[in-house]
């Protein structure tokens, strides 16, 4: 059975969308970088649009494959 998350149809993301320099836009993505529902909605997202969502949204732990599996793995990131 898949989980169904509020994130997907979040009206706050919605206006960091439509606005991102707005200070609800800027609650939002502060609260999308420690929030442990939206970590899991991030990690059940496949590799592909995990990625595209990171870079859209600006969220460095979920921008590349690479930093998120050293993440997930404990292993040392080496940024180049």
């Amino acid at each position: 059975m898949t989980e169904k998350y509020s994130c997907e149809n979040c009206s706050m993301r919605k206006r960091y969308d439509k606005n991102p320099k707005s200070l609800l836009a800027r609650i939002w993505h502060w609260h999308a970088g420690w929030c442990p529902g939206f970590k899991k909605y991030m990690t059940s997202l496949p590799d592909e649009q995990r990625i595209e969502m990171g870079k859209r949204y600006r969220l460095k732990k979920y921008g590349t494959m690479y930093q998120f599996k050293a993440k997930m793995t404990g292993s040392v990131k080496v940024v180049v």
